[in-house]
């Protein structure tokens, strides 16, 4: 979490006004990772609220815990209308910080949405080239020859038709 806390620090973006005296921070977007929830963030969004005073930070509300594992085609439409109803009036855009499987989830949603205002999308964790491991919190409920499979392909094809947790993008 220290590692998440200090990306965000340094995507924060901060922009003096003109006269100097104010500063205005870029609204930051969380995305939790599977079988995670929006007060994962909680420590972070308290020490960045507090050297951040003022700075939107929002941890995103949606597929939580069992939620997350639902298809991503299934959680891409609805995550999109939220960040469009939460960004609405953010006229200088936002960042997004993802974690895990939310790298996933944010970057398959600035793909898919076009009228997105992302300035920084950062995926912590991500697994953008696939995986080559299973976790070990979840190769309890596979099949213990499962948990031996290294072959990426082998994998991707196995693994992510039993979860359905992400798709396998190469």
């Amino acid at each position: 979490m220290q590692l998440l806390t200090a990306v965000v620090t340094l995507c924060a973006s901060a922009t003096a006004s003109a006269a100097g005296a104010n500063t205005t921070w870029t609204p930051v977007l969380l995305m939790h990772g599977i079988n995670g929830a929006p007060d994962d963030f909680n420590s972070m969004v308290d020490k960045l609220t507090t050297s951040h005073p003022g700075q939107t930070i929002l941890p995103l509300d949606v597929f939580s815990h069992a939620a997350s594992f639902l298809p991503l085609w299934h959680q891409i439409p609805h995550i999109t209308d939220v960040v469009r109803n939460l960004t609405k009036d953010f006229t200088g855009g936002y960042h997004l910080v993802c974690h895990s499987q939310g790298g996933i989830v944010c970057r398959a949603l600035v793909e898919t949405m076009a009228d997105h205002a992302v300035q920084n999308l950062v995926s912590l964790a991500g697994v953008q080239q696939g995986v080559r491991a299973i976790p070990d919190e979840y190769a309890k409920f596979l099949p213990a020859w499962l948990n031996n499979v290294t072959d990426d392909e082998v994998c991707c094809k196995i693994v992510f038709a039993l979860l359905r947790a992400t798709l396998c993008w190469h």
